[in-house]
């Protein structure tokens, strides 16, 4: 009788969904305010302003990825 061995590639997407499981509950130790975009405008400083931007394309795809994005 032959035995299964487990494959590389199981072994990988084993790891991946345990890294993504980790890496909501993470998320959602932060709390919702932390996941929420701020506001560029109130920045005078172009270099704050654009650091921010990114941060809030970040939080985005979080959301995205915790399916916390509200349907549009």
């Amino acid at each position: 009788m032959a035995t299964k061995t487990r494959r590389l590639v199981d072994a990988v997407d084993d790891l991946a969904r345990e890294i993504r499981v980790g890496n909501e509950i993470a998320a959602l130790a932060l709390g919702t305010a932390a996941l929420d975009d701020v506001d560029t405008a109130k920045y005078a400083n172009q270099v704050s302003a654009r650091r921010q931007e990114r941060l809030n394309r970040l939080r985005a795809s979080i959301r995205a990825g915790l399916d916390l994005e509200e349907a549009s």
